[in-house]
């Protein structure tokens, strides 16, 4: 998407300079599910954030007409899958996005449709469901506490993460909420 992507590792340094020398609390921002990104790395990366404590945020990758990502060439070399919601459907998950899309159809612009990236060469539609879903609940995660917890006793938090989305294929009150949220995507 012409961004340099930076390795965690470098983030982390800079983070624990910042950290150290100012009290800054390390933030990470995460557009999921751009080209490159598997659902391996996902859960890498979400293990590295634990680590390091960063606080997590996840957003969705929302195509707009002036992006590189938007034009069909570049989707066909990424072979990039979309699902286009409109604002009424958008409204409850990507409040700062719907707005835009709002504000801009009450000005009869051109972004009345919220245009989101759902699959790319590197992951399924499943996988990026998977991506979402499990990004929201590791955020609740950290701001519970739990993930603290979790690194303190060296859980393994991709494993962990990857047996609880396991559970979308049982038949308990867990496995129907997480099989009801597919059909979100």
């Amino acid at each position: 998407i012409d961004r340099t992507d930076i390795p965690i590792e470098i983030y982390a340094e800079i983070a624990e300079y910042m950290k150290t020398k100012y009290g800054y609390r390390p933030h990470a921002e995460v557009i999921l599910g751009l080209p490159g990104q598997t659902i391996d790395n996902f859960y890498y990366e979400l293990q590295e954030f634990a680590r390091y404590d960063f606080t997590p945020q996840f957003y969705p990758w929302a195509l707009l007409p002036e992006s590189v990502g938007y034009d069909a060439d570049y989707r066909d070399k990424f072979k990039i899958g979309t699902v286009t919601k409109s604002d009424v459907t958008a409204s409850p998950y990507y409040g700062k996005v719907s707005k835009f899309v709002q504000e801009n159809k009450q000005k009869n612009l051109q972004y009345t449709d919220l245009v989101l990236v759902c699959s790319t060469y590197s992951y399924t539609q499943e996988e990026y469901a998977e991506m979402t879903i499990m990004a929201g609940l590791y955020t609740s995660l950290y701001y519970t506490g739990i993930l603290k917890y979790f690194v303190q006793t060296g859980v393994d938090i991709p494993a962990t993460l990857r047996r609880i989305w396991a559970m979308k294929d049982s038949d308990n009150i867990f496995g129907q909420y997480l099989r009801t949220s597919l059909t979100n995507y």
